[in-house]
């Protein structure tokens, strides 16, 4: 569990620094179509759709504290996300649904890894996660203007080491011993560091809403794990 907490904290740190990034490397991200709130809940809806494979794919049974740990980490990364402002997730564009893909995807990467990684070495398994995931990255370079900043390099280094490597080897290591839908919830953990650091580094105000939303989440990780 202490690996799975370290990951997700370190994850939650990218997310500010990725912010500050973009202002200085071209992305070929979804978060360039649409807002950062809309980002938010759409790429956090991953535990419903770990739920919904597990039960209807794998013919897992869930349990109710898992159940109802989903239902209240949706609601709270509603409330951290948009601040119970229904106007900010009213219309839906590329940048959402492309989200919702990525959102579908991870849930069943989760899912998958938690089944297969006993069977390999964490070193080369994520050494060549890497090296498949450079290689297809590859494709989208004619899809984007290049844009790259070289005094602002360490950027690009710290979210290279800490939330790629470091981060996906401590979640591999952790995935051995681990339900998906308790991964997929404990990883909402880096919402919490994303808010919080976002409110120094980038003086984000932090509302009562989403202060609401934080507690429900923070809930949600203590109830999935017992």
């Amino acid at each position: 569990m202490l690996l799975l907490l370290l990951a997700s904290l370190i994850w939650g740190t990218s997310f500010p620094i990725i912010g500050l990034s973009l202002k200085y490397f071209s992305p070929f991200y979804a978060q360039t179509l649409t807002t950062s709130s809309k980002t938010s809940i759409f790429i956090n809806t991953s535990p419903v759709w770990t739920v919904l494979f597990l039960a209807l794919f794998y013919k897992e049974k869930i349990k109710f504290n898992q159940l109802f740990s989903v239902f209240i980490s949706i609601i709270g990364v509603f409330l951290v996300a948009t601040n119970f402002n229904f106007n900010l997730i009213i219309s839906l564009n590329l940048g959402d649904i492309l989200n919702l893909i990525c959102a579908i995807i991870w849930s069943l990467f989760v899912i998958e890894t938690t089944k297969h990684i006993k069977n390999y070495d964490l070193i080369f398994f994520n050494q060549f996660l890497h090296l498949v995931s450079s290689i297809l990255s590859l494709f989208f370079i004619p899809f984007e203007n290049i844009k790259f900043n070289f005094e602002k390099i360490h950027l690009i280094l710290y979210l290279s080491v800490f939330p790629t490597i470091i981060s996906y080897f401590l979640y591999t290591k952790a995935s051995k011993n681990k339900k998906p839908i308790v991964i997929s919830i404990t990883f909402l953990l880096e919402i919490l560091v994303s808010v919080i650091l976002s409110t120094i580094l980038l003086n984000e105000k932090l509302e009562f809403f989403q202060i609401i939303g934080m507690i429900l989440i923070f809930l949600a990780i203590v109830l999935v794990n017992f």
